[in-house]
Formats: C-alpha cells, structure tokens, sequence
C-alpha cells in the first residue's frame, strides 16, 4: 500500500432499527459502517505492516496440495479478497506454474484477524465488530456527568489548520462561513464555489448549495440527507444524544446554518461555549484562556472576571477574587489590550479593553469596551474606533447586556453573531464581480459591495448587513418549487421554513401551543384578535372543566374545592380540604379550599378513549355554530370540552391544528394533528379497486398500506366479499362471538338459530310431500311433472344445505382442530352447491310454465312421451350449464385471513370484468326464469280463454276469460309468489354494505331467511293450488298406507 492509497482495512458495522412513522408504519435505517485503520504517516504505515510471526504462512500451493477449499478459507474468517484470488487460481488450468502459486494465506488463531493476522483486541472474550461498537459507545459518560476527562476527539487532518490553541479543525468547520483557521482561512478557501451551485430539476438544493435527489426530500420530516441538516426540521431531539450515536445521522452530518452551530465533533451541535457531552467546548475554553503575550496576573484575572474558567492554576476563582489585589492585577494590564488573545468569533471578532480597573465590579461579569472586527468582510458597518490596525466598534452599540441563557459568554455571542452575521464569508465582493456577474442567481447587498446567492432570501439568516435579504418582497425572485409559498401572500420562504413561518393575521408561533395548557390557572400565552383585543390562554375559561383528564388526579387542585383530587389516594384530609405542610411546625395540615393558592399541575399521559376508526372525524365547522366559528382560534379552543359533553355519539373532531378525541368521561382530549399531510403514493398501480394507497415517507418508503373500500379485504384489496353474492357470512359475521357457546350469543345468533331449525323443519316435510307427489306415475305422464319432481329433490337439498350453513358458520368460530376444514369446506363446497341448486331450482320452475305454455299451444297434438324424454335431457343440460356457468367464480374463490378483525372471509380475488360477469349471473339467474313463468301464465290463460269463445261474442269471450283466469289461478299464483319471496335476495345482494353493524341488519336477516321461502314451500306452491296434484298427493298416501302401517294416519282430506 502507498501512501496515496485510498485502499486500508477497514471493519463494518452494521446497525438497522425502525421507528414509528404513521400509525403501524415505520421508516427502516440500515447502515453499514466502515472503522478503517488509516495510518497518518509512512511509519505508522510500515508497524500496520508487521506481521503476528506466531501463525502458520501457506502459500496457494500448498493449500491446493492439502486440497483446501474456499469453503474452507471463509470457514476460517480469511478475507473474501484473497478467497476469490485462490478460487482464481484453483480454476486455472495449469496451477502449479500460476503467478499466484507463491501468494499467501495467513492462518490467524484467535484473537488474531487480518491479511497478515496482524489485528486483535485488547478484550479477552470474543466479541464482535458490532457488540464492540456498541460497548464503545453505550459506556460514553458526558463530560459534565464524568470526571472530566476530555476524550480524544477526531480531527480533519486533510488542512493544515493554526486554530491558536489546542481545538483541532472539525470536518464540520470547513465551509460554513466561519473562519477557524488563523494562518490564512484555508477552512473558507473557494466555498463560494459551493454556494453558487445549482441543482437539476430532479434534486433539492441543500442550503449549503449541495444537492440531493428530490425522493429525498420529505418537507423536514425524517434523517436528514443534506449534509448541513437544511432538509431536516430545526429541533431535532436525537443529536443531544450524538455522543454515543456511532450511525450516519450524527457522524455524518454539520450543523444547521440557523439553528445551534457549534459542532462538538460528533454530530451534537450547541451555541458557542455551551456543553457538549463530549468536552469540545473545553478545548475551546483553553484556547480562549491562551495567555500569549499578557502579564501572569493580568491573564489571571481577566479569566475569573470575564467567567471564562471557574479556576486558574489549580486556584479557584473565588480565592482570586476575595484578594484586596485584584485592582492592583488589573494595572498590570496594558492600557488597551485584547482578551481572549485569539479572535472570539467568526475568525476576526476581537474583543478590547480599556482600564478596566476603573469600572471594575466584582459581582458582575466584565463586559468588553470594543468589539473589533474585520472590515473587509463588514464593509457597511461604520467603526467609531480604532486600535493600531484593529477597526472596533463601542460595546454600547451592542446589546451584550442581554440575558438569554444565563451563561454570559453564551449570551455574548449571540449578541455578536446577531449584529455581524452579515460578515460571514459566503458571500463574494465586488471586486470579483468580473467573474460573476452572469450568474442571475446572485443578489447584491445595499449599501455593500458584496453578493449573496437568491437561495439566502427569507431562510432568517441576516446576510446582508441592511437586512434586504430578509425583505419578504424579494422572496420570491427565484423560483424554487421547495421554497414555502404563503398562502394568499407574495412571500417565498426558503425551505428551512415551514407553512407555520408564514406571517399572518394571528400569531403562528401559537399554533404549536399543547391543548392541555389552556386554563391551567398560569398565563403563558397572550393572543390577539383581527380587531386588536387580547386574550391570554387563561382568559374566557368559563365552558372549561377543571375537573379534566389532565388535571385529574395530578395530586394539584385546579378545581377550587378540589374535585378533581377527590378518589384518588387514601385521604388524608377531608373534602374541600387540601393537605398541607406546616412551615412553622413542619407537621401535616388541612387547608379550606379558600386558603389554597396557585395550583400547578401536568398534562394526564393515561387517557382513556374509546375511537371506533370506522367512523369520520367532523370538522369544527360541522360541530360548531357560526358565533363560536367567528371566534378568534385561540378564544374558540375554549369550548372544545362541550361538543364531547352534549353528543355522546361523538367520537373525534379536528380543526386546523388539533385531533381532538371524546374520551369516555365525556372530555375533549386534543393533540397535534396536520391534517394535510400528504401520504399518498406517488403511484396508483399498487393498490386494487379504487383503494387508496398510503405509504410511510414521501420519496423512500419502507412500508405501504391500500386503505381498502367497504366489501374489499388483502393487502393489495384485491378480494371483494360479495363477489359470489348474497351470503349468510356477510350478514351474521360480524354478529356471532368468538368461542362461545351459542345460548351465550347475542340475541339475533339465537333466534337466526331458532329460525333455520324451524325452516329446517317445514322445509323437510314440505320436501318429503312432494317427492312423494312427483314421483307418482300420474304426476309424470308429462315432462311437467318430472320438472316438479326435480325440483323437489333440489329443494330438500337447498334446505338441508342452508342448515348446515348456518351451523358451519357458527362452528367456524370456535377454535378447534377442525376449524380451518370446516371453514374450507363452508367456502368451497357448501355455499358453491348451495347457489347452483338454488340457480337450477328457479330453471326448473321456468321449464314446469315453459311445458305448460307448450302445452297449451299444441292442443291436441302435444306428445307426453316426447314431453317426458325431452325434459329427462333439459334437466340434465340445466345442471351442466349452472356448474359451467359457475367455474369463473369458483376459480377465483379464496378463504381470506383478516387479522385485525380476527375472522376468516370466503372472498373472491376480484377483477372489473369478473364484477360484470357475476352481476350478469345473478340477474340471469333471477329474471329469466321469471319472466318464464309469468309470460307463460298469461299465455296459458289467453290462449285458452281464447279457444274456448273463439264463437262467441265478446262479451262472452271476457267471461270466458275470467273463468279461465278463475280456474288457472295457481299458473299465475304460482310465479307471483316465487318473485315476491326470492326479490329479497336479489335486492340484499345489491344493497347490503359490509359495514360490521348496519342499521338495516334485521330487514337483511329477514330478507334472507325469506329468499328460501320458494324451496322450503315448495309443496304449498306447486301442490296445494293444483287440484290434479292434490289427487296425485292423495292416491300416493293412500298407496303408502295401505303398504306401511306407519302411514295410516290421515295426512290429507278434502
């Protein structure tokens, strides 16, 4: 290896975890880490060199004479490299006189690894590259919590880096505006370059100028990509814990240009002098604390009070402090003087002072006399002072006074970066502008000679020191498609914003207030209306309750009498009582309700609610009335408790930021909620039938879901339950329980059971009758009779069938080893019979008018022997057909798993044209037959009304016609009574919803228990109403009793 390789030996670790992104979805990060051992010099390269002399050497010849394989080799953890250079040369056709015969296998024995075995770990047990890493950072303590050991940090060693002390250059330090190297700003050198760069239409512009693929972007939700975090949302919980976060997301990434910009080296980032867990910010603190050129007590103390250490050589500052010497230390200082001795900030911000020892007060912190700066890089900003080449500006014309984190220094650079952020160098001078003046996406600075890329408009950031970069009017110079456009507003945010940055009548920062602070008894938060007037969040809290999933049983009274701690501990004191510690005895005391002071209490984690998601969460403007509606927002949330408390149906609403959920006590439970988030797949071929496809990230999703529509089940909702028509699993289904015995179940399993015996019953005997009338012989002189005969068998078994149906059904609920059998054979054998015998039943009641008409219609000529043979071969047609006609449906027939409902479907893996086929079907099957029987009867009462008064005059042939109508009533009684009972069927096939409770279920159960009405009477519509049939149910009674004794008893008289 030389020393310009890239190439060094390096070991993966692999880490992979999810984390919740939208409901049962998650986002899937796998990472594959390289800790590579890359030596910093040729020395150090030539000791990486050395090898364990310990372990056995094999050439590749020896190892093909010993017949070793590459199984073998990767058996004993040799580098694939080098396995697939042996396996190389084991395939070439002359071995032994190969160049790579003389290459080497090193044999390592544990807890030796590498080419040439010359890697181990210090750890006596075996572990692996993963658990080592993990033990490695799992056990990192933070520096403040620890003994204060600085760890060894990494450093960028690709520039030679002068920072004036001991912090090392970070790679996150290069190109972020900010000079850190003191010998010439090699750390800046043509970044502009950078900040120039355009992106193609496919990528997003990073703010720092890279670019990322457009699928990457995902509106600051999930890891960054950009390298600068500018796609990523600002506060970000996971880099506080970086330090022991060895993945991409922390090792891999800068700080966000707006947001916390001191890396601590491991991907936590915080503001200048405050803490990272890794000590960063103590080098720093000892640079600062450099004493270069000043006297021994001068640097003493201007350390302690200027608060920059809280010792000096191993002295506390307090000790310094109490000497009556410290204005004596303080003259020892030169006139005007420079302290820190390295600039503080941005790489030329200098602080001076001036005899401090005139207005030296030891309580307080030493405040600078003159912020000096670089005017090259602030060409706007006028000095009122200068010192030797030094051009300053008064302190007074800075705000360094200001307490915002309680931590001076911090508080200081705040101050500076705020007044000269417009020095940063990302930027270009006038002076170059030969260079760039064809680049149309520059913007020039008023009043300065210098250049800001577009992109710097409205992301918050002042890079003008005018501040015309922040002008909302320019925001939208660029068209950017990331870029935030407010809604009814010409401003263009930059994409580091969000919707809720944008300016408008009521104040966005309030959006994010949490429901649970709203009249909690503390102001925090004031409003204001389009009109001017105020509200705070305490105010107009009338429709409130104190007595509220938060506040109750927080151990805080937020009701004056204390409701809401009533029945939650043992009490201590009585109601209307609060318990109380003496401050003069310090003993336990019961305090009125009128003597309790303020009330402080917490949000309530454990919320009970009951949601059903089946139904939809209204919007506010469906809820509330116009007067609540005109409402200022914030004034408006107050009464967001009544809706819950007045409609007990309600379970859930929304408004433009809050979901708010009815809990069971009848309270309104709000939480964030964004209500246009878009989670729709780019693509509509995933998901089947109108569903809608939702994935869990915009542009790399790890997980999609197909929200199906009613009736669709899968994954894909490719299986549509009413595909094979009406059955009983849809209507029942969702009543009948789960093992449990069936006087335990609900009261429509019971009666539904109650009602099949019944039909079981009548249907039996009413089967029974009537083969015993057809099967006369002078019931089958005819194909009529045969017809009849037929169906009678058909309808026997249409009734047996339904039965078990019905008791299939409800065994399929009871776990047992034969659940999955008779589910099967419910889906695949009993509903598939069930449908062709029912198909065939109404044919043959078609073909019984069909013969009649025929009949009719030939007169005298009608052949019965013809008749009987033809309708031996229509019924056996019939039955062929139906079970044809039925094959596209069975084959698409499946048994469904739904998981979330716990329940097994019979489901058809649906298509459009599988759709229309079946629709066809069922209304073949229905009208066809029908219109059979009716168009025949009326035929057969015409025809022969017509035979009969063919002489006469017409007002006896309309007699004639109502004594035939009177006399063939049964031929149009018949068909009418079929249509009435089997309409049911058809209209619930149509109609029914797939909905678990529908609010016409009993007019469904009705209905279809009513559709086997025509096979299970089968003997009172076609016998009873027959006078021939009557005689013919007759003699084969009479026959029957005079050969079984069984059958004496009187079945019939007239």
């Amino acid at each position: 290896m030389d020393d310009t390789s890239l190439q060094y030996d390096c070991l993966f670790y692999r880490v992979r975890h999810e984390k919740l992104a939208f409901q049962e979805l998650s986002n899937i990060i796998d990472n594959t880490i390289p800790y590579c051992f890359r030596p910093d010099n040729e020395t150090e390269m030539f000791s990486s060199d050395l090898t364990n002399l310990s372990d056995r050497i094999f050439t590749f010849d020896e190892l093909r004479r010993h017949n070793i394989t590459t199984q073998q080799l990767l058996s004993w953890s040799a580098p694939i490299d080098l396995v697939e250079q042996y396996q190389f040369y084991l395939d070439e056709s002359n071995s032994s006189l190969s160049l790579l015969s003389n290459e080497l296998f090193y044999n390592c024995t544990k807890p030796w690894f590498g080419l040439r075995c010359q890697y181990s770990f210090e750890f006596s047990e075996e572990l692996s590259i993963y658990n080592i890493v993990e033990a490695e950072f799992s056990r990192k303590a933070s520096y403040s919590e620890s003994s204060k050991m600085l760890i060894t940090l990494p450093c960028y060693v690709h520039l030679k880096c002068d920072r004036g002390g001991p912090l090392c250059l970070d790679w996150r330090e290069v190109c972020d505006g900010r000079v850190d190297c003191l010998d010439g700003g090699l750390d800046e050198a043509f970044c502009f370059d950078v900040e120039i760069n355009e992106c193609s239409e496919t990528e997003y512009r990073c703010h720092n100028g890279l670019c990322i693929p457009e699928e990457f972007w995902n509106d600051g939700i999930g890891d960054a990509d950009c390298l600068d975090r500018s796609d990523e949302i600002a506060d970000v919980a996971y880099p506080r814990s970086c330090f022991q976060d060895p993945t991409f997301r922390c090792e891999e990434h800068a700080c966000r240009m707006n947001w916390h910009q001191f890396p601590c080296g491991d991907g936590q980032c915080v503001q200048k002098f405050d803490k990272c867990h890794n000590g960063r910010h103590a080098l720093l603190i000892q640079s600062m604390a450099l004493q270069g050129d000043m006297s021994n007590n001068c640097w003493i103390i201007m350390i302690c009070l200027t608060m920059l250490n809280n010792e000096v050589n191993g002295i506390s500052c307090e000790s310094w402090l109490m000497n009556d010497s410290v204005i004596k230390f303080l003259q020892t200082c030169e006139i005007i003087f420079q302290f820190p001795i390295i600039p503080v900030h941005f790489g030329h911000i200098r602080l001076l002072y001036e005899r401090p020892y005139l207005k030296f007060n030891q309580s307080s912190f030493l405040m600078p006399d003159y912020i000096c700066y670089d005017q090259l890089h602030c060409d706007c900003i006028i000095p009122t002072f200068f010192h030797r080449n030094l051009t300053c500006l008064h302190s007074y014309r800075l705000q360094l006074h200001a307490s915002i984190s309680g931590h001076p220094w911090i508080d200081m650079i705040l101050e500076i970066n705020s007044y000269f952020s417009s020095c940063l160098i990302l930027h270009t001078f006038s002076d170059k502008k030969a260079i760039y003046h064809n680049y149309s996406l520059l913007h020039h600075c008023q009043n300065s000679a210098k250049y800001i890329s577009k992109h710097r408009i409205a992301d918050e950031n002042k890079d003008c020191c005018m501040g015309d970069d922040e002008d909302n009017r320019l925001s939208c110079l660029i068209n950017d498609k990331y870029r935030v456009k407010c809604p009814n507003q010409s401003i263009c945010l930059s994409s580091l914003h969000s919707i809720h940055d944008c300016p408008e009548s009521q104040n966005q920062y309030h959006n994010n207030v949490p429901f649970h602070i709203f009249c909690d008894g503390f102001e925090e938060h004031f409003f204001e209306d389009f009109n001017g007037q105020s509200y705070t969040d305490e105010s107009e809290c009338n429709y409130w309750p104190c007595n509220n999933i938060y506040s109750r049983c927080d151990g805080f009274w937020a009701c004056p009498n204390g409701d809401d701690e009533e029945n939650c501990h043992p009490k201590v004191c009585p109601s209307e009582m609060h318990p109380c510690i003496s401050p003069t005895n310090y003993s336990l005391t019961c305090l009125s309700a009128e003597q309790v002071g303020d009330v402080q209490q917490s949000p309530k984690s454990d919320i009970l609610t009951s949601i059903n998601p089946r139904r939809e969460c209204f919007s506010i403007e469906h809820i509330f009335n116009s007067t609540i509606m005109k409402m200022p927002r914030f004034h408006r949330i107050k009464f967001y408790h009544i809706p819950c408390q007045t409609n007990f149906d309600l379970n859930c609403f929304i408004d433009e930021t809050y979901l708010c959920l009815c809990t069971n006590d009848h309270h309104a439970n709000c939480v964030k909620f964004d209500r246009h988030k878009n989670l729709e797949c780019p693509s509509t071929n995933y998901c089947t039938n109108g569903a809608q496809c939702r994935q869990d990230h915009p542009n790399c999703p790890s997980t999609v879901i197909c929200v199906c529509n009613e009736c669709f089940f899968g994954s894909q909702c490719q299986f549509y339950s009413k595909g094979f028509g009406l059955t009983l699993d849809e209507i029942l289904g969702y009543e009948i329980k789960r093992n449990i015995f069936l006087f335990d179940q609900p009261f429509s399993v019971k009666l539904s059971a109650l009602i099949t015996m019944i039909m079981f019953t009548i249907g039996t005997i009413n089967g029974i009758f009537s083969i015993i009338t057809f099967k006369n012989k002078t019931s089958q002189a005819v194909g009529c009779g045969m017809y009849l005969l037929a169906s009678s068998i058909t309808s026997l078994m249409i009734v047996i069938l339904f039965t078990l149906k019905f008791w299939f059904l409800i065994f399929s609920y009871i776990d047992s080893f034969a659940q999955r059998l008779i589910l099967y054979s419910n889906c695949m054998l009993i509903e598939p019979l069930l449908k062709i015998l029912l198909y065939i039943d109404n044919w043959l009641n078609g073909c019984v008018a069909a013969e009649r008409a025929f009949a009719v219609f030939k007169g005298v000529y009608f052949d019965k022997k013809t008749s009987r043979k033809l309708a031996k071969w229509v019924i056996i047609f019939m039955i062929i057909i139906n079970v044809i006609l039925l094959i596209p449906q069975l084959s698409y027939l499946h048994l469904f798993d739904d998981e979330k409902e716990e329940r097994t479907w019979c489901v058809i893996l649906y298509s459009s044209s599988l759709h229309i086929y079946n629709s066809f079907i069922i209304f073949f099957h229905f009208f066809t037959p029908f219109f059979i029987n009716l168009f025949s009867a009326i035929f057969i009462i015409i025809a022969t009304a017509r035979q009969r008064g063919i002489t006469q005059t017409e007002n006896l042939y309309m007699k004639q016609f109502k004594n035939k109508l009177k006399q063939h009533k049964h031929l149009f009684i018949s068909p009418v009574i079929l249509i009435l009972l089997s309409l049911p069927r058809l209209i619930i096939s149509f109609t029914l919803d797939c909905k678990k409770s529908s609010k016409h279920f009993w007019l469904y159960l009705i209905g279809y228990f009513v559709s086997f009405m025509p096979s299970i009477l089968i003997f009172v519509v076609f016998v009873l109403p027959s006078t021939i049939f009557k005689r013919s149910f007759k003699e084969a009674i009479l026959h029957g009793r005079r050969r079984i004794p069984l059958l004496k008893m009187n079945f019939y008289s007239k």
